[in-house]
This record gives structure tokens, sequence and C-alpha cells, in this order.
């Protein structure tokens, strides 16, 4: 972890008119996705520049990643058609309860963050 991460991205919310959303998206580790690719595609396909894109944690099955809250919705659904190892994000807005406590189990049992 680099020393100054927090401060990396404290700036990075402070980009960000309104604050960062996480959104859940389907692609993970098990597709042999990396945060490298998912930042190159949300910024390539959506044009939101790498500054703007927060924190990306990488699961089995789905990733979460840190968004402007602000999106309009034409952007939104040019994000859910992205593709990233051949697969959409599909992106949703929010987590449900029970994704988050599977993230919260996660980190609790200190698996590596990506």
């Amino acid at each position: 972890q680099r020393p100054n991460r927090d401060e990396i991205l404290a700036r990075r919310r402070a980009f960000s008119d309104g604050g960062l959303v996480r959104y859940r998206i389907e692609v993970g580790r098990a597709h042999g996705a990396s945060p490298k690719e998912i930042v190159g595609a949300i910024a390539n396909e959506g044009g939101i520049e790498g500054k703007y894109i927060g924190q990306i944690h990488l699961f089995d099955d789905f990733s979460t990643v840190e968004l402007p809250a602000n999106l309009p919705d034409d952007l939104l659904g040019t994000l859910k058609r992205t593709r990233v190892r051949q697969m959409p994000l599909n992106n949703a807005t929010g987590i449900t309860e029970a994704e988050r406590l599977v993230i919260r189990r996660w980190f609790d049992a200190g698996m590596p963050r990506h």
C-alpha cells in the first residue's frame, strides 16, 4: 500500500462534485479482470478521467468502483454496455445489503484489496 494512498483518494473524492458513489460491476477476478482494465474501460468508453475514479475492489464474480455521484443517465447507459474481458459491466447504482455483508466479511478476513 502506498504511503500517500489516503491523501490521493481524498483528492479524487474532492474533485468529484457531490462525492463518489460505489457501483457494482459484473466483472471480477474469475473473469481475469484487473483494476487497470476497469479504469481503462471506464475512461475510454465513458470519457471519465482517471482522477474522478475512486477505489476499485475486485471480488470473484463482481467488482465495486467509486464514480462521481452526479453521472448523467446517458453516461450510465454507456457504462452498462462497456465491456471488460468480454463481460458487460452492467453497473447498477448502489450496493445491496447482502453485497455489503460479503464485502465486509472479505475485508474482515484480511483478503487482498486491489
